[in-house]
């Protein structure tokens, strides 16, 4: 995971060059929350870090798991207390969703609160069309 999160840093660095004014960039890791090379905070923080002037390069989460239990998508602080381990560490490098994604988001999923972050635990099917219906709307399409 951590060389995926830093193989697409060169480009994107490129593309806010010559997109300064552009919304930023949306990066979108689906996985089975697991890592093999290395913490990959870091290298999450580094793409958080790349922006334009509408804001920071957004990194969404789609973990996908195996436990029986309902789908957690796009939580707040609050929501995702009961996240532990690898759920925990992807939800704390998952960015929160800007205001311009946020009534789209909430059209979609009555439950999404202030401070939600584009993160998905135990993603099933609807919960992944959701997760990327909502993380690839800007909230500034027209």
């Amino acid at each position: 995971m951590t060389k995926a999160f830093q193989a697409p840093i060169k480009a994107l660095e490129q593309w806010v060059m010559s997109h300064p004014n552009n919304f930023p960039p949306i990066v979108i890791n689906l996985t089975d929350g697991a890592y093999t090379d290395g913490n990959p905070a870091n290298a999450a923080s580094e793409l958080k870090n790349l922006h334009t002037t509408d804001g920071n390069l957004l990194l969404f989460n789609c973990h996908i798991s195996d436990q029986a239990i309902n789908p957690i998508q796009f939580p707040s602080d609050n929501q995702a207390a009961v996240l532990s381990g690898f759920a925990e560490e992807l939800f704390q490098m998952s960015s929160l969703l800007p205001s311009p994604m946020l009534p789209q988001a909430r059209a979609k999923i009555n439950t999404i609160e202030a401070g939600a972050r584009g993160y998905a635990f135990n993603a099933d099917l609807n919960a992944m069309v959701d997760f990327f219906e909502i993380g690839t709307r800007t909230g500034t399409e027209r």
